[in-house]
């Protein structure tokens, strides 16, 4: 980040990074659209910057890609509603009429071969981020355990978030894996 006199100042009316941050979004939008009007920029808002401006509205061209990492870097098992911090950046979105798309975490980055028993925060996580205006989510999920039946579990979800977790994931695991079903539910459920 530049910590100039301009950027500075902008920073310190607009409550943080994303003064500067969203100025210069702005000015690159600003030339992208001339261009190509019927396309839309993305633009992250991540750590220092993951809240809006204060005053500087974003421009309308610009999707907002909100990552979760002030809520699931920390609290991997929780749900969104038990972290004040990431519920605050999120309404603060909703209520500047942002169009918000979800980066959201999914995976353990200091504990890898841990696993990631998250399946009903995940799904409840949705809903949240749903109930307040995201239009579009991604999951960054790698190096967990079954991932295929978290991609195929979440994807059913994202279509219909109100689709019961467990249910899905008996239907996947009975579905994929056969014979050795089985052992394979009894240890998801023991997770």
């Amino acid at each position: 980040f530049c910590d100039c006199p301009n950027c500075k100042q902008r920073d310190d009316e607009n409550g943080g990074r994303s003064g500067s941050y969203f100025s210069m979004v702005n000015r690159i939008a600003e030339g992208v659209k001339k261009e190509f009007p019927n396309n839309h920029l993305i633009s992250l808002a991540y750590l220092d910057y993951a809240r809006p401006p204060t005053k500087l509205k974003v421009d309308d061209y610009v999707i907002i890609q909100l990552c979760t990492d002030s809520h699931a870097w920390k609290y991997q098992f929780c749900f969104i509603g038990e972290s004040e911090e990431f519920q605050q950046i999120i309404k603060a979105w909703q209520a500047v009429q942002a169009k918000v798309f979800i980066w959201d975490y999914t995976t353990d980055y200091v504990h890898y071969p841990v696993p990631m028993a998250n399946w009903p925060v995940v799904a409840e996580n949705t809903r949240f981020h749903i109930r307040h205006g995201a239009a579009g989510i991604m999951y960054e999920s790698e190096m967990n355990d079954v991932d295929e039946m978290r991609a195929w579990v979440w994807a059913q979800q994202l279509w219909d978030p109100e689709r019961d977790t467990k249910e899905l994931m008996a239907d996947f695991v009975f579905g994929y894996y056969k014979e050795a079903a089985q052992p394979i539910w009894d240890y998801q459920m023991r997770m």
